[in-house]
């Protein structure tokens, strides 16, 4: 059929990695009969210009599916019959086309040879006129609508509107409260690993030079100072300071800005 149209490039899409493989010369046909077909689509492919065959998965097949239902369905003039052939010799004698092109569109054909009565030439030759038909008058992509867009009712859609409005702010309350939880979670799990810094009476610590810039030496300064002894433990982890000869150091100071000395 494709040689009948005039094409010169022809692309064919295949589902079975067998076939392909077979056609590229990969797999070997071992079976008399398969290469009988081998050979005949060897034969075809060599009238073309330009011949090139792809597998396509089926999960990626979808669109072909639909235009080929398309195709048969939006098509009213052409014989909704099903004709049946009865071969008198082997099918390794008949021509088959599996995919045609015609310029952004691709229609799935199969093209059965002649029978005794030739109903089903005439039955390809009308749908081959109705899709050429159909691409000459209408340019535009070819769609078919979702179960969503079928069962849309404007109504309704409004109703369902208008119910997400009035529930809005019981959503947004149950996102601040799952994202008050996640928090909760994610500093459990943080604080698990975290050990808590604690001092006594008596021991000598660092205190952060960051905290009151008691020593301004520029960047390249030390960033703790010190030692300084702990006096006395005021609970929540804050302490009085004493410099090594004795004198007390102003302000409580939050464990966080100390750091134990060594000796």
């Amino acid at each position: 059929m494709a040689e009948k149209m005039g094409i010169k490039a022809l692309k064919v899409s295949v589902n079975s990695q067998l076939v392909l493989n077979q056609m590229n010369g990969t797999f070997e046909a071992r079976d008399p009969a398969m290469q009988k077909y081998l050979k005949l689509a060897e034969d075809m492919a060599n009238k073309f210009e330009l011949f090139s065959i792809t597998q396509v998965p089926r999960f990626m097949n979808k669109k072909a599916d639909a235009l080929s239902k398309l195709a048969t369905s939006m098509f009213s003039h052409i014989a909704k019959d099903v004709w049946v052939e009865v071969l008198s010799r082997k099918s390794t004698d008949v021509v088959q086309l599996s995919t045609c092109f015609d310029n952004k569109y691709a229609i799935r054909i199969t093209n059965l040879k002649h029978n005794e009565h030739g109903h089903v030439e005439v039955t390809n030759r009308d749908i081959v006129a109705g899709i050429r038909a159909r691409l000459d008058t209408d340019r535009k992509e070819i769609s078919v609508p979702t179960q969503r867009v079928l069962e849309f009712n404007d109504e309704s859609n409004v109703i369902n509107l208008k119910e997400n409005l009035d529930l809005l702010e019981d959503r947004r309350e149950i996102a601040a409260i799952r994202e008050a939880s996640n928090k909760r979670k994610i500093a459990k799990y943080y604080n698990q690993r975290v050990k808590e810094r604690t001092f006594r009476p008596e021991d000598y610590v660092w205190r952060n030079n960051n905290a009151i810039r008691f020593e301004d030496i520029g960047k390249l300064g030390p960033n703790w100072e010190g030692p300084y002894v702990i006096v006395e433990a005021l609970g929540n982890r804050a302490y009085n300071l004493k410099t090594h000869d004795g004198k007390f150091v102003p302000h409580t100071w939050h464990a966080t800005n100390l750091k134990k000395f060594y000796a």
